[in-house]
């Protein structure tokens, strides 16, 4: 990670008065809609963070979550961070104490610079596609029906493999893993 884009979130987080709580950041997103964890359960794990200890939670928001506003029922839980690049977005996530999301890049990012990582897989196969290493946790809502082909993903009506995946039991997972 560059030392501008470090300098920037050292920015961010005195700004935001981030210093001295804990962070979770997440991005909602990926290359593909119907990989996505619904955005409201999102929202729920985001005030339950918040809860838990006075922690803050970020969203990282691409130009399609910007797009469909995905994220704008959140309201003032969590602080959206738009349009970033990616060097910023690896230097926010690299700052945080977990990070949440779906099968996606920007998951992959967080695994690569070593921060608490959490994937959400539904449709896609973890044993492909999973990031990889030592600090990062699968989770999935096993359906019988996942993982899928790209094609009957795509044409999908009840997308039960994420759906099912409830904010109550990510959550519980979360504070297994935080201890």
């Amino acid at each position: 990670i560059r030392a501008d884009a470090l300098a920037w979130s050292g920015r961010l987080w005195r700004q935001s008065d981030l210093e001295n709580k804990r962070v979770l950041v997440f991005s909602p997103g990926s290359g593909a809609r119907e990989k996505n964890w619904p955005p409201d359960f999102y929202a729920t794990v985001a005030e339950w963070w918040e809860k838990k200890s006075g922690a803050k939670s970020l969203a990282v928001l691409g130009p399609v979550e910007e797009e469909r506003d995905k994220m704008g029922g959140c309201g003032d839980r969590l602080l959206a961070l738009r349009r970033l690049a990616l060097g910023r977005v690896a230097a926010v996530i690299s700052r945080c104490d977990l990070y949440l999301g779906n099968d996606s890049g920007v998951t992959h990012l967080a695994a690569a610079v070593g921060v608490q990582t959490v994937a959400l897989f539904g449709p896609t196969d973890p044993v492909q596609w999973a990031p990889r290493g030592k600090r990062v946790t699968v989770i999935t809502g096993n359906a019988e029906c996942s993982p899928c082909l790209s094609t009957v993903m795509k044409s999908c009506l009840h997308r039960k493999c994420l759906n099912a995946l409830s904010p109550d039991y990510v959550i519980g997972r979360l504070k297994d893993l935080l201890g």
